[in-house]
């Protein structure tokens, strides 16, 4: 069912502003030479576009790379860049920053702008949805490949706009639906009991748990210590250890671990239920010589057999999937098909008529929001009406 909703929404296609993506475009690529002109300049030659030359600068200044190739080369990857952007010294951090910035704005301009300015068909883009596209069933977009765009960034997704001016742009983006998940499936009761507290109070979780952890109940969503909870939450549903959320994070490894601490001091059913997933998964290794988990809906993925840590992240993403899906069916049921433009991440975007925004909204959030069978509902936003994909962003 959903393979035949996602081909109703390639064959629609998404509207693009032209001018806007040609504008874009040239101010990336402008922004990118020059910092590429900079480095040469400054660095005698240096091009960052090379690896090499680039690990060679870095080291130049005092860094150290600790990052390799497949083949053994050091790499500047981007999470090198990033560990050097908050551990290096004074030049190193500016250059790493610099470094970041130049390949974002590169793969802005030609993964997507240059897609939407070669590929459109009279303004429109045909993305290519597979909805099978990760082996969680997670779906995968490519031509552009829309599943990599940086998550809250409004600079690509302002470029989508409403099929014509009788219509707007609307969005439904599932809520933390991974972490409610997790809770769920851990039964740990403050857990839940938090998740039930903050939606009954339209607050945000994280911000609710931020405020138990370091006893502040000022403490805003704004606040940077929020970011360090969901470095925690998000770093064991995708299996990183505490150096890996500390470098997501953008903290030092000791400041996170003393948060992960407390978060299972408040919170301990999570790491309870992730040992029993990986304790499961490495019988049945010994048992039958493969790893694997359950969905919800009783779909087996398994594992590789060293990597029995992904199992968790596995079930969680598989299940999300699977909750994803299920809505998009409860959209196509409440007759919404021909609206879907494109499904990203946990959010949906829909061409919806100017004059029925509203109620239409309505029919979207209750078809995106799952109560029955969650210890922790799995709500839904909606936001609209728009003129572009980017205002939610803003």
């Amino acid at each position: 069912a959903a393979r035949k909703i996602v081909t109703r929404m390639e064959i629609n296609g998404a509207r693009v502003d032209l001018e806007y993506s040609k504008k874009k475009y040239d101010e990336l690529n402008a922004y990118s030479e020059s910092v590429k002109n900079w480095a040469k300049q400054t660095y005698n030659g240096t091009s960052i576009s090379s690896n090499i030359q680039l690990v060679r600068l870095f080291e130049s200044l005092g860094a150290e790379i600790t990052e390799y190739t497949p083949t053994g080369q050091k790499s500047a990857t981007k999470d090198q860049l990033k560990l050097l952007s908050i551990n290096g010294n004074d030049e190193v951090k500016n250059l790493a920053e610099v470094v970041l910035k130049q390949r974002k704005a590169d793969k802005l301009a030609n993964t997507y702008f240059s897609n939407f300015l070669s590929e459109n068909v009279n303004g429109v883009v045909h993305p290519s949805v597979k909805t099978l596209g990760a082996r969680t069933s997670r779906m995968s977009i490519q031509n552009p490949a829309l599943q990599t765009l940086p998550k809250g960034d409004d600079t690509v997704r302002t470029a989508f706009i409403p099929k014509d001016e009788e219509h707007v742009i609307i969005t439904s983006d599932l809520d933390q639906v991974e972490f409610r998940m997790f809770a769920s499936l851990s039964q740990d009761p403050n857990l839940i009991s938090l998740f039930n507290r903050a939606d009954a109070s339209g607050s945000d979780p994280f911000t609710e748990i931020g405020r138990e952890i370091y006893n502040d109940p000022s403490l805003q969503r704004s606040d940077k210590r929020r970011n360090l909870i969901k470095g925690t939450v998000y770093g064991r549903l995708y299996g990183a250890g505490v150096s890996k959320q500390a470098l997501t994070a953008g903290v030092p490894e000791g400041q996170m671990r003393s948060v992960s601490d407390a978060f299972d001091t408040r919170f301990p059913g999570m790491a309870h239920f992730q040992r029993q997933i990986e304790d499961a998964g490495m019988r049945r290794v010994k048992a039958e010589g493969q790893g694997y988990v359950y969905t919800w809906t009783g779909r087996r993925l398994p594992c590789d057999e060293d990597r029995v840590y992904t199992l968790v992240n596995y079930l969680i993403q598989g299940g999300a999937a699977e909750v994803f899906k299920a809505n998009l069916v409860k959209l196509d049921q409440a007759d919404l098909t021909e609206m879907l433009i494109v499904p990203v991440h946990d959010e949906i975007v829909l061409n919806a008529p100017r004059k029925d925004a509203e109620e239409i909204k309505k029919i979207v959030q209750r078809c995106m929001t799952t109560t029955e069978g969650w210890a922790v509902p799995l709500t839904a936003g909606i936001d609209g009406p728009m003129e572009n994909w980017g205002e939610k962003y803003r």
